[in-house]
């Protein structure tokens, strides 16, 4: 009678512990959903700010084009230089996380290069 009892008392902590953890384990579960068109618009948004907000850039580095989709950013245009290139992309890192841009950018051939 003794272990009847006892496991009956067993059976309801092991049951009120799977109750209990079965929402949380639900919500582990679930796939993480993609960003919305306008967390996509204000993500460009803040990338943009980044790069046309660094004054040691030239104008024309700030010509760029960013765009964003499911979270991620790419970049594209011509710029001058490769420093100009790497800066660019640096603050596209930086606004958006290193994980989540595309370079894009292409780096125009001047004279002394042809």
């Amino acid at each position: 009678m003794k272990r009847v009892i006892m496991r009956s008392i067993w059976a309801g902590v092991v049951t009120s512990g799977l109750l209990l953890a079965a929402p949380y384990s639900a919500r582990a579960q679930e796939p993480s959903r993609a960003p919305s068109k306008k967390e996509d618009s204000e993500l460009a948004a803040k990338v943009r700010r980044a790069i046309t907000e660094d004054k040691s850039l030239p104008s024309s580095a700030h010509n760029v084009r960013v765009t964003s989709q499911d979270g991620n950013v790419v970049i594209r245009g011509r710029v001058n230089s490769t420093e100009e290139k790497e800066s660019i992309l640096a603050k596209a890192r930086e606004a958006a996380g290193s994980a989540n841009v595309k370079d894009e950018i292409t780096v125009s051939k001047t004279k002394k290069d042809q």
